[in-house]
């Protein structure tokens, strides 16, 4: 009897945990751009992260669709490739280098932020890599201590 409950108890653990993670979850995430060829970059960006598929950005509300399997990748993986080709996203700013890449018609206004924006007890993936005594400050507001860095 022993055996027989702890078989069940087991098969239920692991049909638990099986459902945990969707092989077809539909997400979106805001990404910044401006136009068709940002639409072309971040679409094909999406669909070269292993376990996405599908993606949609929209032009107008800077939404990007996503059908992904949850087994293969995560949001903050897409959120990187997004980081990766100049665009940024909530979760992961790109590099100045990236964002200076882009093409002329590409440059959006850096509205979630960059290297100075994360606040020093910040939680955000973004900013938990980032050296927390470098300059930060939140949105407007530059600390003093900031301001000769700049």
């Amino acid at each position: 009897m022993k055996k027989i409950l702890t078989f069940v108890l087991l098969f239920t653990m692991v049909a638990i945990s099986a459902q945990e993670k969707s092989k077809s979850k539909k997400i979106e995430i805001q990404v910044s751009g401006i136009c068709d060829m940002c639409k072309s970059r971040i679409e094909k960006a999406a669909f070269k992260t292993k376990g996405v598929k599908f993606a949609e950005w929209n032009t107008e509300t800077k939404s990007l669709s996503l059908i992904i399997n949850e087994r293969k990748t995560d949001v903050l993986t897409i959120q990187k490739s997004m980081a990766a080709i100049g665009h940024d996203t909530e979760g992961a700013q790109a590099t100045n280098e990236a964002y200076n890449g882009l093409h002329g018609c590409c440059k959006y206004e850096r509205t979630f932020g960059g290297d100075d924006s994360c606040k020093k007890d910040c939680t955000k993936p973004c900013c938990k890599d980032k050296v927390k005594s470098s300059c930060c400050a939140s949105k407007g507001a530059v600390k003093t201590s900031c301001a000769s860095k700049k």
